[in-house]
């Protein structure tokens, strides 16, 4: 009975540390976003010169900077919507949300 009961446990502890691996970082940047598939929204850069981070964080590397009224497209949200993970000129990151606005 004892084996059985810590054969369960394990087996609950293991299916339940497979959806936060899910979320670990990857080499693409791409740490706990919420995705859709169907998301491609348009919105324009409302900042003087917008941030493109690698990681939707204000400490993350800056992959380029988008000029105000420049178009991205916003393909999904991280950090609770926050941050919107972007597609700007074939590039893929993120930038914070008060810096855009719908066109």
């Amino acid at each position: 009975m004892r084996k059985t009961l810590v054969a369960s446990a394990g087996a609950i502890l293991l299916a339940l540390s497979i959806p936060a691996h899910a979320q670990s970082s990857s080499s693409s940047g791409t740490v706990g976003t919420n995705v859709g598939t169907s998301m491609n929204q348009p919105m324009t850069v409302n900042a003087d010169n917008g941030n493109v981070h690698q990681q939707p964080n204000a400490t993350s590397k800056i992959l380029t900077m988008v000029p105000k009224g420049h178009q991205v497209t916003v393909i999904g949200v991280a950090n609770g919507g926050a941050w919107a993970h972007v597609m700007v000129d074939g590039l893929d990151g993120y930038m914070d949300m008060v810096q855009l606005q719908k066109p």
